[in-house]
């Protein structure tokens, strides 16, 4: 049993600040080919510095000869491992409503220098699903929208803003997680569609942008039309080999989603999945989470050693290792200096117009001494590490004199009806209303006709939310709860500055 030959076709996730001693252990004793990050295992910049350096180190004492892979999932806008002390960078339809598929590279690229500064040299990055199904419940605005050439162009521009900062790019979740409603998390979603129907939809971006992209990671989804009505994409030799590798000519990594997803878990335990993902042609399979479920997985898979033929999958991993750079020559400090006006700029170009306010409503919004906003609750995948609400009374607060808040909670809506009702205007302030329980739906459509003529919604995430909405006085899509953008839309009612934002999905009516 040579452990170091298995071990390099693992990624393992730690659980707290420091190295703890059984990633030491896998590292020094299994050569694990890198780790996978999230937000605990960050506190702040100059912790995550010590221990991504900590972890290099180790890797150079236990005889490593090329660096260790250190990931992480910062897609940005709802999905970001670290939120703080580097600059929060827009997600991907964010980007995309702006219209401007180099502002994915503009972003991608400064995003990549700041992850480089911290010592990650993986981006689990870009989301290149297309996102077709409005009550998608994982997806949503990690994509770019639901114009697969439109995607694709973006999720092309976005790999080489990361490649070009000297990070590793991922595109995901092979073939497409956009037309789902299951979340893999939670259980394993099915894709009911042929080759043919992939090709034109799902299969766009991956091809579009296969051939400059680092790594493609593999969905835990079922696609039965392809001939496996068992096995999900991640272990499918259907999916890697023959749609993957042959028919797309992917020639790069390929790595799986976490294999403690319920998506896989239903299906096989991790260890015998991770089995079955390398023997079906994946490169590298990810435990995030469990040590006891990493040692079962590096036992397993020494103990089935033989029977698995890893050698050009070694050397494609050892290929990309190489293609990492340097970190750049300047300090993270002075990287988010140089990055802010970029971000608020792209903010900016993104506030959307779903329906314009009337006139007669922009002049009562400009005289409002009182205003109430109104947010919903909201139940969030378990892939989104803090949930983003929307705290943006202060913004509103430079404008308007008096601002009352609430957030809509059974045994609470009688009372904020009434705030409604008597304030000048009311904010609906909606994150994603489809997938929580509706109560802000059954509340607005309790207000009388006086208080909708005054009542504006705000999707402040899911621009899906103005469907689900009655008529109010105006919509407006922001994509995420970012002040910049608040401040955009109410300099629009009270200078007149115009927003150019484009939709980047359908609103079915």
């Amino acid at each position: 049993m040579e452990k170091k030959k298995i071990g390099r076709h693992v990624l393992a996730g730690l659980p707290g600040l420091t190295v703890d001693d059984h990633t030491r252990q896998l590292i020094q004793e299994w050569h694990i080919a890198g780790v996978v990050l999230f937000a605990r295992n960050f506190k702040d910049a100059a912790q995550f510095q010590a221990l991504t350096t900590e972890l290099q180190l180790i890797a150079q004492a236990a005889g490593y000869t090329q660096p260790l892979l250190i990931a992480l999932d910062q897609e940005n806008g709802v999905i970001r491992r670290i939120n703080r002390d580097a600059s929060l960078f827009p997600g991907a339809m964010t980007i995309a409503a702006t219209g401007e598929p180099a502002n994915a590279y503009r972003m991608y690229r400064a995003s990549a220098l700041e992850l480089r500064a911290l010592g990650v040299n993986w981006n689990l990055a870009p989301d290149a699903d297309v996102n077709t199904n409005p009550a998608n419940p994982v997806i949503g605005v990690r994509s770019f929208g639901a114009d697969p050439h439109r995607v694709a162009a973006y999720v092309q521009q976005a790999v080489r803003g990361i490649q070009s900062a000297g990070v590793l790019a991922t595109l995901k979740h092979f073939p497409g997680h956009g037309d789902t409603s299951v979340d893999s998390h939670l259980g394993l979603p099915v894709v009911d569609k042929s080759l043919a129907e992939l090709l034109a939809t799902e299969l766009v971006p991956f091809r579009a942008a296969s051939k400059k992209s680092a790594s493609i990671m593999l969905a835990h989804i079922l696609l039965p039309q392809l001939g496996n009505d068992r096995l999900p994409a991640s272990l499918s030799p259907i999916v890697i080999q023959d749609v993957l590798r042959r028919q797309l000519g992917y020639r790069g990594v390929i790595v799986t989603d976490d294999l403690e997803m319920q998506g896989v878990q239903s299906v096989m335990a991790p260890p015998a999945a991770a089995y079955q993902a390398l023997h079906a042609g994946a490169d590298l399979v990810m435990i995030s989470h469990t040590a006891a479920l990493q040692t079962a997985t590096l036992e397993y898979l020494a103990a089935h050693q033989a029977e698995l033929s890893l050698d050009a999958s070694a050397d494609r991993i050892a290929t990309m290792i190489q293609t990492i750079g340097e970190p750049p020559a300047i300090s993270l400090t002075t990287l988010r200096q140089r990055h802010g006006e970029a971000i608020h700029d792209v903010y900016r170009q993104a506030v959307t117009v779903g329906q314009e306010a009337a006139p007669a409503v922009v002049s009562t919004l400009r005289t409002a001494q009182h205003i109430v906003l109104v947010t919903n609750q909201i139940t969030e995948s378990k892939v989104v590490d803090f949930t983003q609400r929307p705290n943006l009374r202060g913004t509103f607060r430079a404008v308007f004199p008096k601002v009352d808040e609430y957030q809509l909670v059974p045994g609470d809506t009688e009372k904020i009806l009434a705030a409604a009702n008597a304030a000048d205007a009311v904010f609906l302030l909606t994150q994603n209303i489809q997938n929580s329980n509706n109560d802000m739906v059954r509340w607005a459509k309790q207000l009388p006709a006086a208080a909708c003529r005054k009542t504006i919604g705000i999707s402040v995430r899911n621009p899906y939310d103005q469907v689900h909405m009655p008529r109010l006085a105006g919509y407006y899509a922001l994509y995420e709860p970012a002040p910049i953008e608040i401040a955009v839309l109410l300099s629009h009612w009270f200078t007149g500055q115009p927003l150019s934002g484009q939709l980047p999905v359908t609103l079915a009516p």
